[in-house]
């Protein structure tokens, strides 16, 4: 979770919507993005987030 106060990260990454789901490996891979409103309990979401849970 990021709180961009200044908005210099979403700058960084072209954010020109929100809400905006990037969901970040720790090799700083992008695994998953979304515009708009998610609902948290979509396997679309959840499907990435699970993997990089188990693989710690």
């Amino acid at each position: 979770m990021l709180l961009d106060q200044k908005s210099s990260t979403a700058r960084r990454w072209g954010v020109e919507q929100l809400p905006v789901t990037f969901v970040i490996d720790p090799e700083g891979k992008l695994v998953y993005y979304a515009l708009g409103a998610r609902k948290w309990d979509d396997p679309a979401l959840l499907v990435p987030l699970r993997a990089l849970t188990l693989a710690r």
